[in-house]
């Protein structure tokens, strides 16, 4: 019995460091690959935080443009409402040009018409002033040579202002 305890010991210690030499050799066999699916792991992470860096580093670039762009666009709008303020006096003022020219030229035609109308009564007026005039001046100036002269003058004058 103590040979088979001593030989039951002895498989006992030699299944043992089998299972543990085998243990030992998987350990190893796996340990490598661990290691390198844990760095993998490790880089695959660290890339994914540069990268989470890299965009929220873009994302505030491009919140820093967005601001930038409202801004030009707000003073983009300041600028066409000025503008449209500045180009409707403009017009308003060009109207009231218009108007105030076109009143001018009313009156200037009224004046105009004003004119030839006397000019064209004078000449009536005139030439039968100067008709009904002349017989009566001819028979009380034709005694005497002065009042030849006079009427003749006279006569002459009006018909230059005609």
């Amino acid at each position: 019995m103590a040979s088979e305890s001593l030989i039951s010991i002895f498989f006992r210690l030699l299944n043992f460091s089998i299972i543990i030499g085998v243990a030992v050799y998987l350990v190893k066999k796996m340990l490598p690959s661990f290691h390198e699916k844990i760095a993998a792991k490790h880089k695959a992470h660290q890339d994914l935080t540069q990268k989470n860096r890299q965009l929220v580093t873009q994302q505030r670039d491009l919140e820093q443009k967005i601001d930038s762009q409202e801004q030009v666009g707000k003073n983009l709008h300041d600028q066409i409402v000025l503008w449209s303020s500045v180009f409707d006096q403009h017009l308003e003022t060009q109207t009231e040009e218009r108007k105030k020219r076109f009143a001018q030229s009313q009156e200037r035609s009224q004046v105009q018409a004003e004119r030839l109308t006397r000019a064209h009564v004078q000449s009536v007026v005139f030439s039968r002033a100067l008709r009904g005039a002349q017989a009566p001046l001819i028979s009380h100036f034709a005694q005497q040579q002065a009042g030849r002269q006079f009427m003749a003058s006279v006569l002459q004058k009006m018909s230059k202002e005609i």
